[in-house]
């Protein structure tokens, strides 16, 4: 369900802000854990939009979605739960299932915890908020809130500061993979 927004495909859709629509977007659907769409997020394939990552608009009244669910292999019984869509998409391509949340401050929001909590319940949950202050929050507030609803979280160590999942791959896309598992299998309990 990953596709290519170039800003004038469907021009009904009122929700798309003009920075979204201004710049050619590979886009990532919010998906719940049953597989229902609820939201959507396009990144700049240009490189030239200050904001990488935009979000819909809300509908009056209503919002979208602030988490997507991602399936990879399935096989490991591990989710990966990172502060954004790109990372999500990383952790998917090493065969982790993955949640991302939009933004890390959302880390902290009770409905999104128990929600969350609900989906989650049963897995290896690892948390991999970004190697800076934020991230340690994001996993920090992540754990915090899963474990009042009974599911346990582990931190993964990312290996240089100011890492994202993304960010690591990228530096060394070879010894990426066996290093991602291993830093799996020993993730601490937050």
């Amino acid at each position: 369900m990953i596709g290519v927004d170039d800003g004038a495909s469907a021009p009904n859709f009122p929700y798309r802000p003009r920075a979204f629509t201004r710049y050619r977007r590979l886009t990532v659907p919010l998906l719940d854990f049953h597989g229902v769409a609820r939201g959507l997020q396009g990144r700049d394939l240009t490189g030239r939009c200050p904001g990488r990552w935009i979000s819909l608009r809300n509908p009056e009244g209503q919002r979208w979605a602030p988490y997507g669910v991602l399936r990879g292999l399935g096989g490991y019984g591990v989710t990966i739960v990172s502060e954004g869509p790109g990372d999500g998409l990383t952790a998917v391509a090493a065969g982790y299932d993955a949640v991302f949340i939009r933004g890390a401050s959302l880390a902290g929001s009770p409905d999104l915890l128990g929600e969350l909590a609900a989906g989650l319940r049963g897995k290896q949950v690892i948390a991999a908020g970004d190697n800076d202050a934020a991230g340690r929050r994001f996993n920090q507030q992540l754990a915090r809130g899963l474990a009042a609803h009974g599911v346990t979280t582990f931190a993964l160590a990312l290996p240089a500061s100011g890492d994202d999942l993304t960010d690591w791959r990228a530096r060394d896309p070879h010894a990426f993979l066996p290093a991602l598992h291993r830093a799996v299998h020993s993730a601490w309990p937050c």
